[in-house]
């Protein structure tokens, strides 16, 4: 294994890491579900879990939709029902 490839493993290990643990703060501090989640951002709720459960690997397209999921909850608090 290359140092780059290594560097990208821990790159990816980080950002599933942030992922799992945004998620299940998401489902702890608030009346969010994984449907409401899931219509928000376009994955399907298996991927949330797998996601959460660390079962998924985290690809930039998931990043993405993720990310502009918590872009709409943070800019729309009351929409997280």
């Amino acid at each position: 294994m290359s140092e780059n490839d290594l560097h990208d493993d821990v790159i990816v290990s980080i950002l599933e890491y942030q992922a799992k643990t945004k998620l299940q703060d998401l489902y702890s501090d608030s009346s969010l579900s994984y449907e409401t989640l899931s219509e928000k951002s376009g994955l399907d709720i298996e991927t949330l879990k797998g996601i959460e459960e660390g079962s998924v690997r985290i690809t930039p397209e998931i990043l993405g939709k993720m990310l502009d999921a918590f872009r709409y909850f943070k800019d729309n608090p009351k929409a997280e029902n």
